[in-house]
């Protein structure tokens, strides 16, 4: 409780609990003696989340969170059967009321799993299940190519998706060059092109997602111009 400046007390601010019922307002002193008390009974109230029950693995979704005004706290993506958050976005209003949307990045493993509404770590508003689809992800590259070299790569993939393309030595890391994957502003991807190393030998295309997860990969021989196998 604080004093106002004009006399009395300034208004206190509570956030109420996710779960309807009957509580009780008290307010206690430094010793802990109940000063006033008033009953509180709380509402069941509409909310929810609005997202598709299924997209791409790797993509990216929005969600629209709908309820009454002066909620707050995330959505969450969650392992079905596990509280692990894979991926979380902050709940925000909108200027002309009700809330934004909030963005999500699907993981590259397709399953099913759940997008939470959580406000302050208490029990989800909302739990709403989401399947996580397989889906073609390929990198268009040739089998071989001259070392030291520019070669640009094609991306085939549904829209949505995000990472950076990298070029790996065989069971080695961290990578040999990486370029950023683009969306282009029609449809697909801006192909990408990476610069080759100067030594021959057997490499590793991988295309992985903001979370470093393997969303494609293809092998790459790296050669002399006129095809002498790497090594010789």
């Amino acid at each position: 409780m604080r004093p106002d400046a004009i006399g009395g007390y300034k208004p206190v601010e509570l956030r109420l609990p996710s779960q309807p019922g009957d509580f009780t307002l008290k307010w206690v002193s430094d010793r802990k003696e109940v000063l006033a008390e008033s009953p509180l009974r709380i509402d069941g109230a509409e909310v929810s989340l609005e997202l598709p029950a299924s997209a791409p693995k790797g993509t990216q979704i929005e969600v629209l969170p709908r309820g009454p005004d002066g909620l707050d706290g995330e959505v969450r993506l969650v392992s079905q059967g596990k509280d692990r958050t894979i991926e979380a976005a902050l709940i925000r209003t909108a200027k002309q009321g009700g809330y934004q949307p909030s963005r999500l990045r699907l993981p590259a493993v397709p399953g099913d799993y759940r997008v939470l509404w959580v406000a302050d770590n208490r029990a989800p508003l909302v739990d709403v299940p989401i399947r996580v689809t397989e889906v073609e992800i390929a990198i268009d590259a040739p089998e071989r190519a001259p070392l030291g070299g520019e070669l640009s790569i094609a991306l085939k993939a549904p829209d949505g998706l995000d990472g950076r393309l990298c070029l790996f030595a065989q069971g080695k890391t961290p990578p040999v060059t990486c370029g950023l994957v683009r969306e282009d502003r029609i449809a697909g991807y801006v192909p990408v092109r990476l610069k080759l190393p100067a030594q021959a030998g057997t490499l590793v295309l991988r295309w992985l997602s903001g979370r470093n997860e393997v969303l494609a990969e293809r092998p790459l021989t790296v050669a002399e111009p006129d095809g002498t196998d790497p090594g010789r």
